[in-house]
């Protein structure tokens, strides 16, 4: 499984990277192309558009057909968009390239979490492998922040995707090559992806962990896409530093976050497993006490005017955020039954970003455009809150073991 998992790790970092290398070069394209703040923002969050279209499909494919397969076409599909990503000569045919991006994505996002809880079955390994796989994603977003800055001011933004789409092409050969696992109660994988949705739906833990999800996704979605424009245009600082230092922060919070998340979340579970407690309820209360303690600080960091000020914020508050992905997405897999896990993360993917970060980028850019863009970002703030309460309840209402059977199904 080592191998597998690393394997899978690096793709991951890869998609992050390939992800927020647009964030970084942004202003570039902005000036090139003549954007608005809100077009801007809608190109930051294109490839989401792909994403969320197709994941429910690569979802219910995953849940019947040869996952690392599966998973290899996602990987060529994203770096071929991205690479195409910088050929392109107008600002439609860069959505496009971006959508493409996402769609390549959601095979390989969907499939992969599932496949990782199959190759282990144990909630606690899991949640510490899940921690691995999740600590690609802040050093991928570092390494897309620092690699789009750098290329964007000593050459071109353009150079950026060329180069970005490379490694994806040679780790396709390596995820192709990995065996496929037995599913977890796979004898129920002939059902129809419509009675999946439906199971889905009629679970109430699964339903409003997701809920939760889609508010922190929306939160830290929208400051991951502006943090870079905002720090170079409001706090006087070139795009090349405000893209380094923003992505050091981010690699270094992301990793002490994940890994608090990693360890901390389950000490924090086989405590409650000891105390008869559901561990996708105790997942699901760690990561609501994180979303809370970020709170403070992503007010902090949009209400500072200070540049060290906003980059010690910025470092508090992603600790936080990162702390709480690898035990929410535990908290998913322990909420539904194995033979539907690819499906339930699909639609979870889906919900969450459809109606989280595909959105915030752009209304923030839209609000910019009529207010002072701190201003504009206090939604993003008021989202990571409701998410750690709505997330508090949840952990409260499903706390005991005996409580899982009615909450999955019941209306």
């Amino acid at each position: 499984m080592r191998s597998a998992l690393w394997i899978i790790t690096i793709a991951n970092l890869l998609n992050y990277l390939d992800r927020y290398i647009i964030s970084s070069v942004a202003p570039k394209i902005q000036e090139e192309f003549g954007l608005s703040h809100a077009q801007t923002g809608l190109l930051m969050s294109a490839f989401m558009i792909g994403y969320v279209v197709t994941c429910p499909i690569f979802g219910w494919l995953g849940d019947r057909w040869h996952r690392p397969r599966l998973m290899g076409i996602g990987v060529f599909l994203w770096s071929l968009a991205t690479g195409m990503s910088g050929y392109v000569s107008s600002f439609f045919l860069l959505m496009l390239s971006r959508v493409g991006v996402g769609v390549g994505e959601a095979s390989y996002a969907t499939i992969s979490p599932a496949y990782i809880r199959d190759r282990l079955q144990d909630d606690l390994k899991v949640n510490r492998a899940m921690s691995l796989f999740y600590l690609a994603i802040p050093i991928g977003a570092a390494m897309g922040y620092m690699f789009g800055g750098y290329m964007a001011h000593h050459y071109n933004w353009r150079w950026a995707f060329y180069l970005g789409a490379i490694p994806g092409f040679v780790l396709t050969f390596f995820i192709m090559s990995m065996i496929e696992v037995p599913r977890g109660q796979s004898t129920q994988n002939s059902v129809k992806l419509a009675d999946s949705i439906k199971s889905l739906w009629r679970n109430r833990l699964y339903r409003y962990i997701v809920i939760g999800y889609t508010a922190h996704t929306f939160g830290l979605g929208g400051f991951a896409a502006w943090a870079p424009h905002y720090s170079s245009k409001f706090l006087g600082v070139s795009l090349a530093e405000a893209s380094f230092k923003i992505g050091a922060i981010t690699c270094v919070a992301g990793v002490v976050g994940t890994l608090i998340g990693g360890r901390w979340g389950s000490f924090f579970i086989g405590k409650q497993v000891k105390s008869n407690v559901n561990s996708a309820s105790g997942f699901t209360k760690f990561a609501a006490i994180t979303s809370l303690v970020a709170t403070p600080f992503a007010l902090w960091t949009i209400h500072t005017v200070s540049l060290n000020q906003f980059m010690v914020a910025m470092l508090l508050v992603q600790i936080a955020l990162f702390a709480s992905i690898a035990p929410i997405n535990t908290a998913t897999l322990s909420a539904v039954s194995p033979a539907i896990s690819a499906t339930a993360f699909a639609v979870q993917i889906f919900t969450i970003h459809a109606l989280g970060d595909v959105i915030s980028p752009p209304l923030v850019g839209w609000m910019s455009d009529r207010m002072p863009m701190n201003s504009a970002m206090n939604v993003l703030v008021f989202s990571i809150f409701l998410s750690g309460v709505i997330w508090w309840i949840v952990g409260i209402r499903f706390n005991k073991k005996e409580m899982l059977q009615h909450g999955a199904n019941t209306l």
